[in-house]
């Protein structure tokens, strides 16, 4: 398994003033462990990797292959690691206007898993599948999309339309995501 990195967590408390770098150090938490994700299914499928660590398993591929897990990709990976309540909760957090509009989707699935009946199974397991397919896919693309806008000094990515506010809420809802990642992959 692997810990989380306090160390790198701790710089955004003591060193770093601005929010949007706050944001950037908090974000290579996550993607340290983009690739976890497809490393446990690899090693569910070849036995003969299952005593070897996920990162050196992922570090031997990219050495051998060139092949690393893409970005946005990896972090609906790791999203989708999250059980329900727990993705729903993240969603929840940042589903404001200014970053995931509330007229969302998402919002109406999340209404047709909450009342449907759990003496409809399988209705409401489409429900839930559909429901972590849209979250994982949402807030993915939210927390991708800010942090290329920090990153990439180019007009398709405005990151001054997102708010201190909305950075702060992102920030603490990557903290959660950091926190829970890193306990079910602790576990492999």
């Amino acid at each position: 398994g692997e810990d989380i990195p306090f160390s790198q967590i701790s710089k955004v408390s003591l060193y770093i003033s601005e929010i949007k770098h706050a944001y950037l150090e908090l974000y290579r938490c996550l993607e340290r462990v983009y690739s976890v994700p497809t490393m446990i299914e690899l090693k569910g499928k070849f036995s003969e990797l299952s005593n070897y660590n996920n990162f050196d398993v992922s570090k031997t591929i990219e050495e051998i292959t060139g092949w690393r897990q893409s970005e946005e990709n990896g972090l609906i990976k790791l999203i989708q690691l999250l059980d329900t309540q727990e993705m729903i909760s993240l969603f929840n957090f940042i589903a404001v206007d200014s970053l995931i509009s509330t007229s969302d989707s998402i919002f109406f699935k999340l209404d047709d898993y909450r009342n449907t009946p759990a003496n409809e199974k399988a209705k409401k397991d489409t429900y839930e599948r559909e429901l972590r397919e849209l979250i994982a896919k949402r807030v993915s693309t939210r927390i991708y999309k800010t942090r290329n806008g920090i990153v990439h000094f180019r007009p398709v990515f405005d990151s001054d339309s997102v708010t201190d506010d909305d950075m702060e809420r992102l920030c603490l809802a990557t903290i959660f995501l950091i926190r829970k990642v890193y306990e079910k992959i602790s576990l492999t």
